[in-house]
């Protein structure tokens, strides 16, 4: 048993995919999303990140100056607040976006959410992005 799970499971589950050269973390509801153990992924990628600080149109104009070899291939939702409105703000970008996988939170993170709710505990909603 360890914490976190939804996090490693989410890189595990993407381990089967081979030269991920990015991926998009999109933790809108927060000022920062949690950076994933890239370890589980078995690679070593870039991650662009959309937040509260770092919105979509950011990411546009950061993607605008990179090869569509370096586009993120998933994106990872974190919780699912406003999760339609945040699927539709992605399309804009990825209009071929597809769901892969949900991740939930394990046990322990549920025990530890309820011995102190400040504890992230976020289920992740994989998508494809082509």
């Amino acid at each position: 048993m360890y914490s976190k799970k939804a996090r490693v499971e989410s890189m595990t589950y993407l381990s089967k995919y081979k030269n991920i050269k990015s991926l998009l973390l999109e933790d809108s509801n927060n000022s920062s999303a949690k950076m994933p153990p890239q370890f589980y992924l078995g690679q070593w990628i870039k991650v662009y990140e959309i937040n509260k600080v770092n919105t979509i149109d950011t990411l546009k104009i950061i993607l605008a100056g990179t090869s569509e070899n370096y586009y993120p291939r998933f994106v990872l939702f974190f919780e699912d607040k406003n999760i339609v409105t945040r699927i539709k703000d992605v399309e804009i970008i990825f209009p071929d976006l597809k769901f892969e996988k949900v991740i939930e939170p394990g046990f322990i993170d549920k025990i530890l959410f309820k011995l102190n709710p400040v504890n992230s505990n976020q289920t992740i909603y994989i998508f494809r992005t082509f």
